[in-house]
């Protein structure tokens, strides 16, 4: 299988944005989503209904999610997405916007592991661009 394009990622997050759901060619039915320990629930979730049982989960605190990918990055086996996160609090109706960041691990074209960061530059730094 081949990697994945810019364009396949980026219409995979509006999918995303669309139903709320990791579409399903992109990503290895086995893939790891880690949360930022930061965020809300934060935690490891492995496969794909483990991340469907989270995004419910997120969905109930937040009534609007969107994630934009603004740069695309190709690191060897790693794909680094510089995401601005827009979410709004669903009791509240408080905007929240993150500067966020999704490192992809890719194996035989799939993703098989996410590690999703609300920090650009813990990102960079985990992918090897930043030494601060």
């Amino acid at each position: 299988m081949e990697t994945p394009s810019d364009e396949q990622i980026r219409a995979a997050y509006a999918a995303f944005n669309e139903r709320a759901e990791v579409e399903g060619r992109l990503f290895h039915p086995d893939v790891e989503w880690h949360n930022d320990p930061e965020w809300p629930g934060g935690g490891v979730h492995r496969g794909a209904e483990a991340i469907r049982r989270d995004l419910a989960r997120q969905r109930e605190a937040w009534g609007e999610a969107r994630y934009e990918p603004i740069e695309i990055i190709r690191l060897d086996d790693k794909v680094l997405v510089l995401v601005d996160v827009r979410v709004t609090g669903k009791a509240s109706g408080a905007p929240v916007s993150v500067e966020g960041a999704h490192i992809f691990t890719l194996r035989d074209g799939q993703v098989t592991e996410v590690q999703a960061f609300t920090d650009r530059g813990r990102a960079l730094k985990a992918a090897g661009l930043s030494s601060s």
